[in-house]
C-alpha cells in the first residue's frame, strides 16, 4: 500500500468513527439548534462528508473505475451505512430509527457527488 492511498483513506475512516460514535450517544451534540427538520439537516451534512470522503478514498484505490460504477459505488455505500446507523440507532435509549432519516443519508451522498463533479470541473479549468 502507498502512501498517497493511506492518505486518502483516512478521513473516510474517521468520518465513519464520528457517525457511529455519533448514533451511539442517547443525546448526541446539536441536539437542538432551534429550527424545523435540524435532524434530516444534520443528517444531509453528515453523508455528504461521508460521501465525500468515500469518493476521495475510492478513487485513490480505484482511479481507473469507470465512472457509472464509482458513482453507483458511493451512492450504495452511503445508503448502505445509513441503513446500519439507523438500525444502531435504534438499540440506543432516546434514539429513534426512521425512513426520513435514511433518505436524509442518501440525499446528503448523493449532493457530495454533485460538488465532487463541479470541484473537478472547476479544477480542470483552472489548469
Amino acid at each position: 500500500m502507498n502512501l498517497h492511498k493511506l492518505l486518502c483513506s483516512i478521513p473516510i475512516l474517521c468520518v465513519a468513527i464520528l457517525l457511529s460514535a455519533f448514533s451511539h450517544m442517547p443525546s448526541p451534540p446539536l441536539n437542538n439548534m432551534g429550527f424545523n427538520f435540524q435532524d434530516k439537516v444534520l443528517h444531509m451534512i453528515a453523508y455528504f462528508y461521508f460521501g465525500f470522503s468515500l469518493s476521495l478514498a475510492l478513487h485513490a484505490w480505484k482511479p481507473d473505475m469507470p465512472k457509472r460504477r464509482f458513482v453507483w459505488t458511493i451512492l450504495l455505500a452511503t445508503a448502505l451505512f445509513g441503513i446500519y446507523d439507523e438500525v444502531h440507532q435504534s438499540f440506543i435509549p432516546h434514539r429513534q430509527a426512521g425512513a426520513d432519516d435514511w433518505v436524509a443519508d442518501c440525499i446528503g451522498g448523493a449532493l457530495s457527488l454533485f460538488f465532487r463533479q463541479a470541484t473537478a470541473r472547476l479544477a480542470a479549468h483552472v489548469q
